[in-house]
């Protein structure tokens, strides 16, 4: 899959106004028209998709729709109404919190991708936004100045962000003790994936003795009762869960 190594912008540094609605909105005129394009535009695309199929929502079944639509309009004024008590973080008065203001190429990405697939789960399912997602972590890898070849994924927010970077950095930082101490118990674990696309693998311990399992002189402990020990079902479950988190990584 090809990444594009940059991405294209105006030669000419733009102005942070350019960037943002504006404490009074005063680029929402030209902003406004965008978005009802990228409506209208997908819109286009759902009408144009196999137009020889016949209609499915008719006349008649959208008369009979009225109430919905007159109950949707009465509740999203009642939204729209409860939202102006809401912090006004876009403004010069406003300072208490870390809020910034959102970025006007960043509302349309959101409002454009969400109209056409929100699920950003696998290629298969998601093959335009997946690649996308996959694109916007390599320009931030790039950014902070990791190699070509690194790669991210986007979360939900920042808390999930610093969960991850927590839960990656003990796994790579215990992997080699992790690694060390089933070689020393003689676990062997092999992870298989199922026939399911992204299930979670299911380790497997061989029943076959290990020269290096616990012993007293004259007995050996097979693998399979070494891998029911606490210390062995930890790395039991460790293995599992950083397969896991590989697989489904590179399953993008």
């Amino acid at each position: 899959m090809a990444f594009s190594s940059h991405v294209s912008l105006p030669t000419d540094e733009p102005i942070p106004a350019a960037w943002f609605a504006g404490p009074k909105a005063e680029n929402a005129p030209w902003f406004a028209q965008w978005l009802g394009r990228i409506v209208d535009d997908y819109y286009a695309w759902r009408r144009n998709y196999f137009p020889e199929d016949g209609v499915v929502v008719d006349s008649a079944l959208r008369r009979q729709s009225e109430g919905f639509v007159d109950a949707f309009e009465d509740r999203l004024l009642e939204l729209l109404a409860r939202l102006k008590s809401d912090v006004p973080f876009h403004s010069p008065r406003y300072a208490a919190h870390m809020l910034a203001e959102q970025t006007l190429p960043s509302i349309a990405g959101t409002i454009a991708a969400l109209l056409y697939n929100p699920n950003n789960v696998t290629s298969e399912s998601a093959p335009v936004t997946v690649r996308l997602e996959l694109e916007a972590g390599k320009m931030l890898c790039r950014m902070i100045g990791y190699p070509a070849e690194s790669w991210a994924h986007l979360c939900s927010g920042g808390t999930l962000a610093n969960f991850e970077a927590l839960w990656i950095a003990r796994s790579v930082r215990y992997l080699p003790l992790v690694v060390a101490d089933a070689a020393l118990w003689g676990c062997r674990v092999t992870s298989t994936r199922s026939g399911t696309r992204g299930a979670p693998p299911r380790p497997r311990a061989s029943t076959a003795p290990s020269p290096r399992s616990p012993a007293c002189g004259r007995m050996r402990v097979p693998r399979a009762m070494v891998a029911q020990s606490p210390r062995a079902t930890f790395v039991t479950r460790w293995l599992r869960l950083h397969t896991t988190w590989w697989s489904a990584g590179w399953a993008r």
